[in-house]
């Protein structure tokens, strides 16, 4: 694209910034477009899948859910939800069997907030700089890389990965979004920040990025929220081995995407703007960007997975994480074998957080729930003192956990809290 002097504007945006950072992610490629990819194969490729999606509409109202989302299957079968799955139906139906889902109408990130589209990113965070990936730590610029993607010939240009787009010093983080409340909470939670895995990403691509395939590390499962554009992928269960592995999307999907389908148990499949894909442990997936795409993913080690297996892995593939994860549970372990701990600890939140976690928190499942402690010392924290057997019995009336009397008394709790003088504060009256 020639700009007002004649030169060429793509080479200007493939500068030092966009050269160092293939370097750094491709050390073994001196040519990104060796392959013409972008010339012979792509237009094929996209035009046999608006072919299938075509056909499938011809059929209008009566096409079935896979026709829409152009699944193919063998051997293996995708789950499609209308809306996520609650989080004991999510692990007895998906988690549990190591069943891969799609949502369509995810809630992870709301389908009118439009500062996650990449032209309001661009517009907004243009000159911030965003990291490329977690392996070597190049950024680029939003708005040089959005350039670059938009114009570039590559085979498989770069994509954007950036872990640290949800940290309190990025001026990504005030982008909203919520992750599913089917998602667990993470056997690395234990750990802080600082010793944490990368574990969220925001992920932007533009046609033919993607990535290779791979299987999510440290037994973690995945889901992926796309707010923008359209993804293929292609998953095949434990035990499967995809062939070339270091290969870049668009590259092994040109390879070897086909034989693949031929030999091995699959599942294939289009993900669309507002769909979330669960992806469980040990599923190896390649994902291919059909246009430009903005999303959010995140991994987890789920708790109703072996403890002792999560921490074989760790061992296997990061002993140093292991040994921080060892001793972060023993420190663990030690705080909240007393209750009466725990509920100090858990008085200093905030009365409404409490509340609303507390009734589905596990970790505060014996210590919050099982025992009059916590409520007691919420009672006096937020009311003042009151006479003591008075709080017990309340206290073990709000902590009984499948009581629908107890849930009426949380919600009343909470109601009350917020109102405005303790002389309208009815629990507080009638404790005195």
């Amino acid at each position: 694209i020639p700009d007002k002097e004649g030169g060429n504007m793509l080479e200007a945006w493939e500068g030092e910034a966009v050269c160092e950072c293939k370097r750094l992610e491709r050390p073994w490629c001196a040519d990104w477009g060796a392959y013409k990819l972008a010339e012979r194969w792509w237009p094929e490729m996209v035009l046999s899948l608006a072919s299938r999606s075509r056909a499938a509409e011809l059929v209008g109202s009566m096409r079935t859910k896979k026709e829409q989302h152009l699944v193919e299957e063998r051997g293996v079968r995708l789950g499609i939800e209308a809306v996520a799955p609650g989080r004991a139906r999510f692990v007895a139906t998906y988690e549990g069997p190591r069943r891969p889902m799609l949502v369509e109408r995810s809630r992870v990130v709301d389908r009118e907030d439009e500062a996650w589209r990449l032209e309001t990113l661009e517009a907004r965070f243009g000159e911030c700089k965003v990291r490329v990936s977690d392996t070597h730590g190049g950024m680029l610029e939003l708005g040089s890389w959005a350039r670059y993607a938009r114009t570039t010939e590559d085979d498989a240009p770069l994509s954007l990965y950036d872990s640290e787009f949800a940290a309190a010093d990025s001026p990504l983080a005030a982008l909203r979004w919520r992750p599913p409340e089917f998602a667990g909470e993470c056997f690395f939670g234990c750990l802080d920040k600082h010793n944490r895995p990368p574990h969220r990403w925001l992920l932007l691509g533009g046609p033919r990025s993607g990535t290779g395939p791979h299987v999510d590390p440290l037994g973690t499962h995945a889901w992926v929220h796309l707010v923008q554009g359209t993804k293929l992928w292609l998953c095949v269960p434990p035990g499967s081995q995809l062939p070339e592995p270091e290969a870049p999307a668009a590259v092994w999907f040109s390879r070897h995407r086909d034989r693949v389908k031929k030999h091995l148990p699959f599942v294939e499949f289009v993900q669309r703007a507002g769909e979330l894909v669960y992806v469980p442990a040990g599923w190896r997936h390649a994902v291919l960007n059909l246009d430009e795409t903005v999303s959010v993913t995140e991994n987890y080690a789920s708790l109703d997975d072996d403890k002792a297996d999560l921490l074989a892995i760790a061992r296997r593939d990061e002993p140093r994480l292991a040994d921080k994860i060892e001793r972060a549970r023993a420190v663990a372990a030690a705080v909240l074998h007393d209750d009466a701990t725990v509920a100090r600890l858990l008085a200093c939140l905030p009365t409404p957080d409490v509340v609303a976690l507390a009734p589905t928190c596990r970790a505060f499942e014996r210590a919050a729930l099982a025992s009059p402690y916590f409520w007691q010392h919420r009672l006096v924290l937020d009311f003042g003192p009151v006479p003591a057997n008075a709080a017990t019995r309340l206290s073990r009336t709000l902590a009984m956990r499948n009581s629908q009397h107890a849930r009426s008394c949380r919600s009343l709790y909470l109601d009350l809290h917020e109102a405005a003088t303790c002389e309208r504060l009815a629990i507080h009256s009638g404790l005195c």
